[in-house]
């Protein structure tokens, strides 16, 4: 992904950066996803030692609601 930016400087320090609406829902999906997989990683790595339920038993669990 190529961004293209301007740079806005006050003095000699970068002081703010422009980028393109479409650019920046670009960054904000791609930083969504980002944050959505660290907490799947989190949630299995939680859930990783947890006893499972086998097929049969999860059967009786929908058929008993």
């Amino acid at each position: 992904m190529e961004i293209n930016a301007q740079l806005i400087k006050k003095g000699s320090l970068i002081d703010y950066v422009v980028i393109p609406y479409k650019d920046y829902l670009e960054i904000k999906e791609k930083i969504s996803d980002y944050e959505d997989l660290q907490k799947l990683k989190q949630a299995k790595a939680e859930d990783y030692f947890k006893e499972g339920k086998t097929a049969s038993s999860l059967l009786n669990e929908f058929e008993n609601c």
